[in-house]
């Protein structure tokens, strides 16, 4: 019997094509699908396919990413061997790890593919990420949210949804958290990166849990993210009239930031202290205890930490964290480790 793939196409440049020195986004069908039938090494599935939008994901809302999720969450995983999401590559972490964290206990494999070029130039990998994904899903059948990605003279890897870093800028390539990535597909079968900080096959099907798939309901929360840099000036960041629901500031690696002056984060979180604005700090490396004096002083002045993830993982489950509704506090939220988001 033949395994049946759900595709899924949100436009990028997976589903462009380029012309006349400009990449457009196609407007009819899935391309992808078409080049991968005709292929030497197919494997025996059907496919159904279905456009969610049609966006360049630079163009991408948080409304935009609810749509996938919620799409997932309507689908009969009775029906499916798997899912394969097709996705632009600007915002493909953000995407793969809010999906992630969104749908945790996702019962079938659901796997992010996207295309370093469009599919009509020589040497774009979307079709060998397509394909990636295809033997992973028939491969394994394991529960949960990936991304399948080769990046130029390296095996092509399945990242979890949870840990994908945004593309590194010049190079183009994608990498895990800590480089902690799940495995590479070789020969079409997929290969366990065995590794400390990866979780066991038997701990990723624990999470397999049907029943507790559920669709996103609040509305998605209005974010500042802020980056800093020596010299920033936090005052420059006005948070009236339209206060924002939450801020979202990605710390510097050994977790500090700006902490002296009027200018500083430490004065900025204080300032929306003050307007009930929580400030999330992303991230805290450390799991011994040490602080410099400087993160001490963003905690005391009421920064909230995300502790040992990825600033894209810290960004999507804040969202997440107002738009499902929990009865738990934005801290305790943060701490709880939904997809294997949190590195050991």
């Amino acid at each position: 019997m033949k395994k049946k793939i759900l595709v899924l196409l949100t436009g990028g440049t997976i589903g462009s094509e380029a012309s006349t020195g400009t990449i457009e986004l196609r407007r009819e069908g899935s391309h992808i699908v078409a080049l991968y039938l005709k292929g030497e090494h197919r494997q025996e599935v059907d496919f159904d396919v279905v456009s969610i939008e049609n966006i360049a994901s630079e163009n991408a809302t948080l409304h935009d990413l609810t749509a996938i999720v919620n799409t997932l969450a309507g689908v009969d995983t009775s029906f499916y061997s798997g899912v394969i999401v097709c996705y632009g590559t600007d915002t493909l972490a953000y995407a793969s790890n809010l999906t992630a964290m969104a749908l945790p206990a996702y019962p079938i494999p659901v796997v992010f593919v996207s295309s370093d070029k469009p599919l009509n130039e020589a040497g774009a990998n979307g079709l060998v990420n397509f394909s990636c994904a295809v033997d992973f899903i028939c491969g394994t059948g394991l529960n949960g949210v990936y991304v399948s990605y080769q990046n130029p003279n390296e095996q092509a890897r399945i990242h979890f949804g949870s840990r994908l870093l945004q593309s590194e800028l010049l190079t183009d390539r994608f990498r895990s958290a800590a480089d902690l990535f799940f495995g590479t597909m070789e020969n079409g079968a997929f290969v366990y990166h065995e590794v400390c900080g990866n979780p066991s096959l038997q701990e990723i099907q624990e999470k397999k849990n049907g029943d507790a798939v559920r669709a996103l309901t609040g509305e998605p929360p209005a974010i500042l993210y802020i980056k800093p840099c020596p010299g920033a000036d936090f005052t420059i960041y006005h948070i009236e009239p339209r206060k924002p629901t939450v801020a979202v500031v990605e710390l510097y690696h050994s977790g500090t930031g700006p902490a002296e002056g009027k200018t500083s984060l430490a004065e900025f979180i204080t300032r929306c202290r003050s307007q009930s604005i929580p400030v999330v700090l992303a991230s805290y490396p450390y799991q011994d205890g040490r602080r410099y004096t400087t993160t001490k002083t963003l905690l005391e002045k009421g920064g909230i930490f995300a502790y040992r993830m990825s600033t894209e993982a810290a960004y999507a489950k804040t969202a997440l964290y107002f738009m499902s509704k929990s009865n738990q506090s934005l801290v305790d939220y943060l701490d709880k480790e939904l997809f294997f988001e949190i590195l050991n």
